[in-house]
């Protein structure tokens, strides 16, 4: 696994909260996640070395196995993230073309082809036609913002468009809703005031290797870590009252996994390509110069390196 480090300390200055989109959506969570763990899991080449390697013995192994039938273990996808990196949104909006029972590919809308008439022109050409519209055939999925979401103004302002970046995501509103309307917000569902205030009220997710913000050390208390994020909660801010202990006068219990570690709100997604792209590459050979540079092969020579 390749893991990414960013060196400076990202809470440091407050330039690095100015690039922020705040996005949102919905999914289906479907019981077949049990199932799917659970096939998961069976594909997994359990070996005494693997067991002993997570301090496992085979008698909880297998009690595991035969317990994920009863596990309470809902799962839904989390995606968009580069969608919109790119400005683009999925989900449901009009689309131009639509199906008939009389053709098996997608039909263009009269509407479409009409609303592509620009009306301060003398020109009555539409400037999609039907032959264009029928190329777009099914990928329609996706839809420019638009005038869905703004962007700040002006040659200072951070582009909204990202072809190739990474950034660290937080939760701002979660909210499971069943078939019946009812909901449990996991964060409290308050209007967002006027004047909003950074950062808003979020959640402490337990994050994997993959997606865990990287490490610095805690300058107060060292050797100790703490996350390098845009906004670094202090352990004073991360307090809930022991639901064991009715009496409220009892101290505020840390809101932590591992005794002393500072939580995360935010996990971070890795550099990537955010779009398709070409890369150029050649083939290249020790410099017969002999220097530890490589030039390009040409035609005539047959070591590849």
């Amino acid at each position: 696994m390749v893991r990414y480090k960013i060196d400076e300390d990202l809470n440091a200055s407050t330039d690095n909260r100015l690039d922020q989109r705040l996005v949102s959506g919905r999914t289906l969570i479907l019981p077949q996640q049990i199932f799917s763990l659970k096939s998961m899991l069976q594909q997994i080449p359990l070996t005494q070395d693997t067991i002993a390697a997570y301090n496992l013995t085979q008698a909880e192994v297998t009690a595991l196995q035969n317990k994920i039938d009863t596990m309470h273990y809902i799962s839904c996808p989390l995606s968009g993230f580069t969608n919109h990196l790119l400005t683009l949104v999925e989900g449901s909006h009009v689309k131009p073309l639509a199906r008939t029972s009389s053709s098996t590919d997608p039909v263009p809308l009269n509407a479409a082809i009409t609303a592509s008439i620009i009306p301060t022109t003398p020109s009555t050409t539409a400037i999609f036609p039907t032959d264009v519209l029928s190329r777009i055939q099914t990928q329609s999925s996706l839809t420019p913002y638009g005038n869905l979401i703004g962007f700040p103004s002006g040659t200072s302002a951070p582009a909204g468009f990202k072809a190739v970046t990474h950034g660290q995501t937080m939760f701002t509103k979660f909210n499971i809703i069943d078939k019946f309307g009812q909901a449990v917000c996991a964060i409290d569902p308050k209007p967002v005031p006027v004047n909003p205030t950074f950062p808003p009220p979020s959640v402490y997710p337990c994050i994997s290797d993959y997606f865990a913000p990287g490490a610095l050390i805690n300058p107060n208390k060292p050797p100790e870590y703490v996350p390098n994020v845009i906004y670094r909660d202090e352990p004073k801010d991360q307090v809930v009252r022991d639901p064991t202990v009715p009496d409220p006068a009892k101290p505020p219990v840390p809101l932590t996994t591992s005794g002393d570690e500072v939580l995360s709100r935010f996990f971070q997604l890795n550099p990537s390509i955010n779009q398709d792209t070409r890369l150029n590459a050649e083939f290249v050979h020790p410099d017969p110069a002999g220097s530890k540079a490589f030039v390009p092969t040409n035609d005539w020579v047959s070591a590849i390196h």
